[in-house]
């Protein structure tokens, strides 16, 4: 058997963890949806009435949204 090499297992790790993270950030997304929450899960501000028009599972704010994405 070979040994995995550093750098797989690492990478390895860190996909796990995006993949972990990124599950419960939607899960608390949909909970926010269903409960009507408009607060951000970020900065904990008030998400604007417009942006739960357009997205009702938003969960964040368009600013935290924006940094987010990378897009800031």
């Amino acid at each position: 058997m070979k040994a995995a090499r550093m750098p797989d297992v690492i990478d390895a790790a860190q996909e796990l963890e995006i993949r972990l993270r990124d599950r419960a950030v939607r899960s608390v997304c949909n909970r926010a949806a269903k409960s009507g929450r408009s607060i951000c899960v970020d900065c904990e501000g008030q998400i604007e009435a417009a942006r739960l028009v357009a997205m009702p599972s938003a969960c964040r704010c368009i600013e935290c949204q924006k940094t987010y994405e990378g897009n800031a």
